[in-house]
């Protein structure tokens, strides 16, 4: 559907108003930028269809299988929205099939000549996918390398940019510096950097006994530690730390 053909629908009496399907009504409204008529569904104007020919998407947060259905129902042929793991992606019909535009965001818009605005553009999520794959697999074989004792105590002989702090603010040198070229070299060379553990256990929360663990481990006392190094639950939260502290760094949500 476009502007003209929700137009069409609110004539007569359902000039302002009118019910189209079950708690789903289209609504007229003018004032700047100029006149729109809203798809509502219940509460929220999931679709806004402008005079000028764009088409703005909103869920309100509710991304429903019911938001998206409607959605799918009223675009203009040839787009839709799509989910994946949870994942919702704005779609495209090109060359016989349906190929993602762009990572779905509400606000999105829809320009009469297709260029989209808003949304992440899919190869740039691609990219991100691939950075998380690759955090993942650093992370868990990080952890299994701390359970073979290849992760030394931190010392002055880790990575500058991990284990230097700046001195007003304290934080890591590369965190302050916005470097995280040397955090991607980790991540590429395999290369596990006792300092970042240690900032990972600064940073991100973990317990006490956990803590415990890994210092035991370090000072070579292991009749402090709480946890095998090899159990099922220390690796799991070993790996779950560096992961989350690698992503938060590289500037990811973790």
């Amino acid at each position: 559907m476009n502007y003209d053909k929700a137009n069409s629908q609110l004539d007569g009496r359902c000039k302002l108003s009118r019910r189209i399907g079950n708690n789903t009504y289209l609504i007229r409204h003018s004032g700047v930028p100029g006149d729109s008529i809203h798809l509502k569904l219940h509460d929220t104007y999931i679709m806004t269809w402008y005079a000028d020919g764009r088409i703005e998407l909103n869920s309100g947060g509710w991304r429903t299988v019911t938001t998206k259905a409607r959605m799918n129902e009223y675009l203009e042929d040839g787009w839709g929205i799509s989910q994946v793991k949870g994942q919702w992606y704005l779609t495209r019909y090109h060359n016989g099939k349906h190929e993602d535009v762009c990572l779905y965001d509400d606000g999105l818009v829809i320009n009469p000549d297709e260029t989209v605005m808003g949304g992440e553009p899919i190869g740039k999520v691609r990219e991100l996918l691939a950075l998380r794959r690759k955090v993942n697999r650093f992370a868990t074989a990080y952890a299994k390398a701390f359970a073979s004792g290849n992760v030394p105590k931190p010392s002055a002989g880790d990575c500058f940019y991990c284990v230097m702090r700046e001195v007003k603010t304290g934080k890591p040198l590369g965190e302050c510096t916005h470097d995280t070229d040397h955090l991607i070299s980790h991540l590429d060379e395999k290369y596990y950097v006792p300092s970042i553990l240690l900032r990972a256990m600064e940073t991100i929360p973990v317990s006490k006994a956990f803590e415990q663990t890994i210092h035991a481990k370090w000072e070579e006392k292991p009749e402090y530690s709480f946890f095998k190094l090899d159990d099922t639950w220390f690796q799991s939260q070993l790996k779950t730390t560096v992961s989350r502290y690698m992503l938060r760094q590289l500037g990811q949500a973790a």
